[in-house]
């Protein structure tokens, strides 16, 4: 999955009842305990560019909704 714990000694790991979740705790390659959770879903999750590209799209739609709507309104009243 892609996961690198190089560094990290594992203490301890709780598997949820569905098996797509591990939590647990240990010592990262700083030295400091720290939780931590796995999330091993099978549900896909975008990438933060995609996420991106997405927000980026729909600003532009509304921005050309906008302007689309102030276009027809002027057109109703020249004199606006």
């Amino acid at each position: 999955m892609g996961l690198d714990v190089s560094g990290w000694t594992l203490n301890s790991a709780t598997i949820s009842a569905d098996g797509f979740t591990i939590v647990g705790n240990g010592v990262n390659p700083s030295g400091q305990s720290e939780a931590w959770v796995a999330n091993l879903s099978p549900e896909a999750v975008p990438e933060p560019l995609t996420i991106l590209g997405a927000m980026t799209a729909a600003a532009f739609g509304i921005g050309f909704k906008r302007k689309l709507a102030q276009n027809k309104s002027e057109e109703k009243d020249p004199d606006a």
